[in-house]
């Protein structure tokens, strides 16, 4: 059933980080898309009310949950648990879509895979395997396709190639900014994807701001804390944009609190809404691009949106439950965009507001932190 088993024995067991020969990264990749069926998780993950151990959850019914000796062999094979681990085990589990969008991101690859590369077939098991098929990326690369258990592509999911030499912060930008991650969220657009990858190289190798067109060379470990500074950020502000969109829609809705005010990049924005306990001053806003998408200096402290004034204190946000408050107001693009510029969003914000999202979120993160490290010195 599965030609790379027969074939090309695989005598490693793969890791799922930066020490992975390239063959080896993309075949077990291949298989535990398949396996868990990536593509169907949920956007968060259940969590068990008494242990407080996560678990995938899924949109649709899984149907790749069967355990025998064959599946338990491939499962053995490509590390299935270490695999889970890896995305369960993780303080940012609890942002929005946050599994889907860290396997993608173990999908940006520092090398080309070799030519004679095969790949695992179904891991349903009577399912045929099918002839290896080839993708090719933007760049002339190839790669095998990301297919789900029944052997068909999958929309928005697929391997990047993201050298380690001879590449400079340009050129790392502009590949993170297009890649697979968060690409749902439209209203993401180019220019602050591609900030915050600078951001990211920054953080990591500390290059001049001023410098983005000299190559350098990247240690694979800098690559990899680069695409995970990448995906941290993105993930953080994806949620803080959610809780604050879902506040000030419920807050509309209050006597004691204002409306929110949202303008396009080509209307006039319009005033808060007055209200008995507020006077017109204390509801001035400030109009700013993407409040979703600050340029943050770290993931756990995005910069505030531009200075205003503060408006009356509003009612505390901490009992707000994040997967309660996530209702998608985008649909998802056919394909990643290859355009300069993806559509965003411009809007009025409430500072005051802006950061108690933020803290929530930030708490929510802490909160995982200390609970992963209780989980740990259990085990």
């Amino acid at each position: 059933m599965f030609g790379l088993l027969s074939s090309r024995p695989i005598t490693k067991v793969p890791n799922y980080d930066e020490n992975d020969s390239i063959d080896l990264q993309i075949k077990s990749l291949l298989y535990v898309f398949k396996r868990l069926q990536v593509n169907k998780f949920s956007s968060f993950y259940r969590q068990d009310p008494v242990s407080k151990e996560y678990s995938f959850k899924y949109i649709a019914s899984y149907s790749g949950g069967d355990s025998s000796a064959y599946y338990d062999k491939l499962d053995s094979t490509y590390n299935l648990e270490g695999f889970k681990g890896i995305l369960l085990h993780d303080e940012y589990r609890v942002m929005i879509d946050y599994g889907k969008n860290k396997y993608r991101s173990l999908c940006i690859v520092s090398e080309l895979p070799s030519p004679n590369l095969s790949r695992p077939g179904s891991p349903v098991k009577g399912e045929p395997t099918s002839t290896t098929h080839n993708n090719h990326s933007a760049g002339g690369e190839v790669f095998p396709p990301i297919v789900d258990y029944k052997d068909r592509p999958v929309k928005n999911f697929g391997f990047v190639h993201l050298p380690c030499e001879n590449i400079s912060i340009d050129m790392i930008c502009n590949v993170l900014a297009h890649s697979p991650i968060y690409v749902e969220y439209v209203q993401i657009g180019f220019t602050s994807r591609y900030q915050y990858a600078k951001e990211s190289v920054e953080d990591v190798v500390g290059t001049d701001n001023n410098n983005n067109i000299s190559k350098m060379t990247l240690s694979k470990r800098q690559h990899a804390l680069i695409i995970r500074k990448y995906l941290t950020t993105l993930a953080f502000n994806v949620q803080l944009s959610r809780i604050y969109e879902e506040y000030v829609r419920q807050s509309a809705s209050s006597p004691l609190l204002p409306s929110p005010s949202f303008s396009s990049p080509h209307t006039s924005p319009r005033k808060v809404a007055s209200s008995t306990s507020l006077s017109r001053t204390s509801s001035s806003l400030t109009k700013i691009e993407n409040p979703a998408i600050p340029s943050p200096s770290s993931p756990t402290s995005p910069t505030s949106p531009t200075t205003m004034r503060t408006l009356k204190s509003k009612p505390s946000i901490s009992k707000l439950k994040l997967n309660e408050l996530y209702t998608p107001v985008m649909s998802a693009p056919s394909s990643v965009s290859n355009t300069s510029e993806s559509p965003e969003k411009k809007f009025e914000i409430q500072l005051d507001i802006w950061e108690k999202c933020k803290n929530a979120v930030n708490e929510k993160i802490l909160r995982e932190r200390r609970l992963l490290a209780v989980q740990r010195d259990r085990s």
